[in-house]
Protein backbone atom coordinates (compact mmCIF):
# COMPACT_ATOMS: atom_id res chain seq x y z
CA UNK A 1 0.00 0.00 0.00
CA UNK A 2 0.98 3.28 -0.61
CA UNK A 3 0.09 6.27 1.24
CA UNK A 4 -1.28 9.22 -0.47
CA UNK A 5 1.14 11.80 1.37
CA UNK A 6 4.66 12.19 0.97
CA UNK A 7 5.17 12.45 4.50
CA UNK A 8 3.90 9.39 5.47
CA UNK A 9 7.16 7.13 5.75
CA UNK A 10 6.76 5.48 9.61
CA UNK A 11 3.34 3.56 9.69
CA UNK A 12 1.92 0.95 12.18
CA UNK A 13 -0.55 -1.78 10.55
CA UNK A 14 -4.10 -1.76 12.00
CA UNK A 15 -4.16 -4.47 14.84
CA UNK A 16 -4.87 -7.88 13.00
CA UNK A 17 -7.82 -9.16 15.15
CA UNK A 18 -9.73 -6.26 14.25
CA UNK A 19 -8.70 -6.86 10.44
CA UNK A 20 -10.34 -9.92 10.80
CA UNK A 21 -13.23 -8.73 12.14
CA UNK A 22 -13.81 -6.60 9.43
CA UNK A 23 -13.24 -9.44 6.89
CA UNK A 24 -16.16 -11.83 8.80
CA UNK A 25 -18.29 -8.94 8.54
CA UNK A 26 -17.59 -8.34 4.70
CA UNK A 27 -17.88 -12.44 4.07
CA UNK A 28 -21.29 -11.95 5.94
CA UNK A 29 -22.42 -9.12 4.09
CA UNK A 30 -21.67 -10.60 0.86
CA UNK A 31 -22.34 -13.99 1.31
CA UNK A 32 -24.65 -14.27 -1.35
CA UNK A 33 -22.13 -12.62 -3.71
CA UNK A 34 -19.41 -14.85 -2.78
CA UNK A 35 -21.37 -17.93 -3.77
CA UNK A 36 -21.37 -16.57 -7.50
CA UNK A 37 -18.16 -15.46 -7.27
CA UNK A 38 -15.85 -17.25 -5.06
CA UNK A 39 -12.72 -15.71 -3.68
CA UNK A 40 -12.03 -13.76 -0.67
CA UNK A 41 -11.25 -10.19 1.11
CA UNK A 42 -8.24 -8.98 1.77
CA UNK A 43 -8.52 -6.22 4.65
CA UNK A 44 -5.38 -4.19 5.59
CA UNK A 45 -4.83 -0.53 7.18
CA UNK A 46 -1.68 1.39 8.02
CA UNK A 47 -1.52 4.52 10.63
CA UNK A 48 0.80 7.24 9.49
CA UNK A 49 1.62 10.03 11.78
CA UNK A 50 -1.20 11.82 9.76
CA UNK A 51 -2.80 10.01 7.81
CA UNK A 52 -4.92 6.86 8.25
CA UNK A 53 -4.69 4.17 5.25
CA UNK A 54 -7.53 1.61 4.32
CA UNK A 55 -7.94 -1.08 1.99
CA UNK A 56 -10.20 -3.60 1.20
CA UNK A 57 -9.11 -6.38 -1.55
CA UNK A 58 -11.12 -9.06 -3.18
CA UNK A 59 -8.92 -11.81 -5.13
CA UNK A 60 -11.48 -14.20 -7.27
CA UNK A 61 -10.77 -17.89 -6.89
CA UNK A 62 -8.06 -18.99 -9.31
CA UNK A 63 -6.96 -15.61 -10.15
CA UNK A 64 -3.96 -13.02 -9.32
CA UNK A 65 -5.26 -9.93 -10.08
CA UNK A 66 -6.90 -8.13 -6.56
CA UNK A 67 -9.40 -5.07 -6.70
CA UNK A 68 -8.13 -3.28 -3.98
CA UNK A 69 -10.66 -0.13 -2.22
CA UNK A 70 -8.44 2.10 -1.17
CA UNK A 71 -9.45 5.09 1.37
CA UNK A 72 -7.14 7.68 2.82
CA UNK A 73 -8.17 10.17 5.94
CA UNK A 74 -6.09 13.02 7.39
CA UNK A 75 -5.61 11.62 10.94
CA UNK A 76 -4.47 13.70 14.15
CA UNK A 77 -3.97 11.03 16.66
CA UNK A 78 -4.51 14.09 19.55
CA UNK A 79 -7.98 15.49 17.68
CA UNK A 80 -9.17 12.11 16.56
CA UNK A 81 -10.39 8.85 17.68
CA UNK A 82 -8.30 6.51 15.48
CA UNK A 83 -11.54 3.43 15.92
CA UNK A 84 -13.97 5.78 14.90
CA UNK A 85 -11.48 6.96 11.73
CA UNK A 86 -11.00 3.23 10.98
CA UNK A 87 -14.82 2.46 10.92
CA UNK A 88 -15.41 5.17 9.15
CA UNK A 89 -12.82 4.25 6.82
CA UNK A 90 -14.44 0.93 6.21
CA UNK A 91 -17.67 1.78 5.51
CA UNK A 92 -15.98 4.46 2.65
CA UNK A 93 -14.25 1.42 1.29
CA UNK A 94 -17.08 -0.60 1.60
CA UNK A 95 -19.23 1.84 -0.13
CA UNK A 96 -16.45 1.32 -3.28
CA UNK A 97 -16.76 -2.41 -2.98
CA UNK A 98 -20.42 -2.14 -3.20
CA UNK A 99 -20.23 0.43 -6.09
CA UNK A 100 -18.00 -1.77 -8.28
CA UNK A 101 -20.12 -4.63 -7.64
CA UNK A 102 -22.89 -3.05 -8.60
CA UNK A 103 -21.93 -2.13 -12.04
CA UNK A 104 -20.65 -5.54 -12.75
CA UNK A 105 -16.84 -5.12 -11.93
CA UNK A 106 -16.56 -2.46 -14.25
CA UNK A 107 -13.04 -1.30 -13.34
CA UNK A 108 -12.65 1.73 -16.04
CA UNK A 109 -14.16 4.29 -14.06
CA UNK A 110 -12.37 3.61 -10.85
CA UNK A 111 -9.61 6.09 -10.26
CA UNK A 112 -6.39 5.16 -10.34
CA UNK A 113 -4.85 8.07 -8.60
CA UNK A 114 -6.02 9.34 -5.39
CA UNK A 115 -9.11 11.42 -5.74
CA UNK A 116 -11.32 13.73 -3.21
CA UNK A 117 -14.45 13.15 -2.17
CA UNK A 118 -16.65 14.98 0.38
CA UNK A 119 -18.39 12.36 2.03
CA UNK A 120 -20.25 12.99 5.51
CA UNK A 121 -18.65 16.65 5.03
CA UNK A 122 -15.78 15.53 5.36
CA UNK A 123 -12.41 15.27 2.71
CA UNK A 124 -11.98 11.27 1.79
CA UNK A 125 -9.25 10.56 -0.67
CA UNK A 126 -10.37 7.08 -2.84
CA UNK A 127 -8.48 5.49 -5.11
CA UNK A 128 -8.78 1.81 -7.22
CA UNK A 129 -5.63 -0.31 -7.27
CA UNK A 130 -4.37 -3.92 -8.36
CA UNK A 131 -1.79 -4.53 -6.18
CA UNK A 132 -1.97 -8.30 -4.82
CA UNK A 133 -1.25 -8.43 -0.81
CA UNK A 134 -0.27 -11.79 -0.72
CA UNK A 135 2.32 -11.84 -3.78
CA UNK A 136 3.62 -8.21 -2.47
CA UNK A 137 4.25 -10.21 1.31
CA UNK A 138 5.96 -12.81 -0.42
CA UNK A 139 8.46 -10.68 -2.70
CA UNK A 140 8.87 -8.49 0.89
CA UNK A 141 9.88 -11.60 2.64
CA UNK A 142 12.09 -12.96 0.03
CA UNK A 143 13.58 -9.62 -0.27
CA UNK A 144 14.35 -9.57 3.95
CA UNK A 145 12.32 -6.70 3.56
CA UNK A 146 9.80 -7.64 6.02
CA UNK A 147 9.97 -6.74 9.51
CA UNK A 148 7.77 -7.86 12.51
CA UNK A 149 8.40 -4.42 14.93
CA UNK A 150 5.20 -2.53 15.43
CA UNK A 151 6.61 0.94 13.41
CA UNK A 152 7.91 0.04 9.81
CA UNK A 153 9.39 2.51 7.62
CA UNK A 154 8.73 3.24 4.09
CA UNK A 155 11.62 5.83 3.67
CA UNK A 156 11.95 4.58 -0.30
CA UNK A 157 8.37 4.53 -0.89
CA UNK A 158 7.10 8.09 -0.23
CA UNK A 159 3.48 9.72 -0.88
CA UNK A 160 2.05 9.17 -4.34
CA UNK A 161 0.37 13.07 -3.87
CA UNK A 162 1.64 16.17 -2.52
CA UNK A 163 0.61 17.05 1.00
CA UNK A 164 -2.78 18.40 1.72
CA UNK A 165 -1.84 22.10 2.04
CA UNK A 166 -0.02 21.72 -1.12
CA UNK A 167 -2.65 19.12 -2.87
CA UNK A 168 -4.81 19.95 -5.53
CA UNK A 169 -7.12 17.26 -6.53
CA UNK A 170 -9.39 19.03 -8.66
CA UNK A 171 -12.17 19.95 -6.18
CA UNK A 172 -12.94 23.53 -5.85
CA UNK A 173 -16.67 23.19 -4.93
CA UNK A 174 -15.82 24.99 -1.79
CA UNK A 175 -14.01 27.76 -4.18
CA UNK A 176 -17.19 30.03 -4.77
Amino acid sequence: MNPRLNSSTQWTSLPAELLTQIRDVLDQAFEEWLKKQPGQFVTEGRIYANELLFRIGYVEQGRLVQANFEVSLDFDAIKQNALEQIHFAVDCAGSLLQEYLDHDQDLHALPRQWQKQTIENRPVFVRFSTENTALEAEADRLLGLKSDSLVQEDADQPGTELDEDENDCGDHSDDN
